[in-house]
């Protein structure tokens, strides 16, 4: 029996790394080589088709039956104004939220998975991230790939974090520190950040355990996300944001946010030409904002409409007092990321990797989910 065990958490753990490696393999050239994500886009396609005929007969929650209406009328569009089969990739990523989150929550977690998986990716992450410095194996990809990593890095944490083990202090702050001195040698601000926002959710427990701290920190870090770049425009003039610009540039040897600014005004343009639906998933640029990749592919009905499911998802998985709310928070400390990045959804890759992290939540409550 206990070898038995050994052998079933041995594959867990595997398996969790291969979907951690996903999150790399689909944006490497490689991917694109085999067709990567229009297979996997094309299996999951057939996936949520079975899935919604062996519910037939079942009770559907009120979200469920939203987002697949959603999905199947911008599908249904899409293929009149088929440019890319990303564009479906675009909708099952995005409006798949829920099929990904309970496809998740099915997975059977104990102490030692915790804490074998945890260990088991945060070193993958720190070796995945420095692999990206010079002169190393990833050298040549663009820095800020290694942005891909960082939901692993979280996870990891998370997960150390619901250990029971003398020494899991440690390995979380050796991952930290870890991962907090390769992002900076790469020069990526917004994952040292994101980074040290993690660090401080971990360790401030109101922010954990407090459904008034929790919604304080969601609304404040979605609201971020989607203003930040319709009033960047404003600070951009100011002395205090010159100020800034420059201590920045003597850290990190950038300044400003790198020429964001100039993006996110070409964006705002390209949302007012199609404000409702927008461009039917199809990906004409990379803004680096995660909330102007949803406006500019769906328009604002899908915005809110996602966002509403992802509110609503945090609120019925929130536990008070709960060390497993810091899954979530991993998850909105992601979001956060991608307010001056955009590799969580909408990016044209298939990467549902970051689901993950609701999904240790949702299998808690879904009991209640499914009233």
């Amino acid at each position: 029996m206990i070898g038995e065990k050994k052998q079933g958490n041995g594959l867990f753990i595997i398996a969790i790394i291969l979907l951690s490696f996903s999150n790399v393999f689909a944006i490497a050239g490689y991917s694109r080589s085999f067709y990567y994500t229009e297979i996997v886009t094309l299996l999951t396609l057939v996936l949520f088709i079975i899935n919604l005929a062996c519910r037939i007969n079942q009770p559907f929650r009120i979200i469920d039956i939203v987002l697949f209406s959603i999905s199947a009328l911008f599908i249904i569009a899409i293929a009149f104004s088929f440019k890319t089969i990303y564009q479906v990739t675009n909708v099952i990523m995005l409006f798949g939220i829920t099929f990904w989150v309970n496809l998740f929550s099915k997975l059977k977690w104990d102490n030692d998975r915790y804490a074998l998986c945890g260990l088991a990716c945060s070193i993958y992450s720190v070796i995945m991230i420095a692999l990206f410095l010079p002169g190393n194996v990833l050298s040549g990809w663009n820095p800020n790939s290694s942005i891909s990593i960082l939901p692993v890095a979280f996870f990891a944490i998370s997960c150390l974090m619901m250990a029971k083990n003398k020494l899991k202090t440690w390995a979380i702050l050796i991952t930290i520190i870890a991962v907090a001195i390769l992002v900076l040698q790469l020069e990526n601000r917004s994952s040292f950040l994101a980074l040290v926002l993690f660090a401080i959710v971990c360790l401030f427990k109101k922010i954990r355990n407090s459904k008034v701290g929790f919604r304080v920190f969601y609304i404040t870090v979605i609201s971020l996300n989607i203003l930040l770049p319709f009033f960047f425009e404003i600070a951009t003039s100011t002395s205090l944001f010159k100020a800034i610009s420059n201590v920045l540039l003597d850290v990190f040897d950038k300044n400003g946010l790198n020429g964001r600014e100039t993006l996110w005004a070409a964006a705002i343009g390209r949302i007012g030409e199609r404000p409702l639906f927008g461009t039917l998933g199809y990906r004409i640029a990379y803004y680096h904002n995660f909330s102007l990749d949803i406006l500019i592919q769906f328009g604002w009905v899908g915005w809110i409409i996602f966002i509403s499911v992802l509110v609503y998802i945090f609120e019925k998985s929130f536990s008070e007092n709960s060390t497993s709310n810091i899954f979530i928070l991993g998850f909105i400390c992601l979001i956060f990321l991608n307010t001056f990045e955009s590799v969580l959804f909408c990016n044209n890759y298939f990467m549902p990797f970051a689901y993950l992290l609701l999904g240790m939540c949702w299998n808690k409550k879904s009991k209640r989910l499914d009233k």
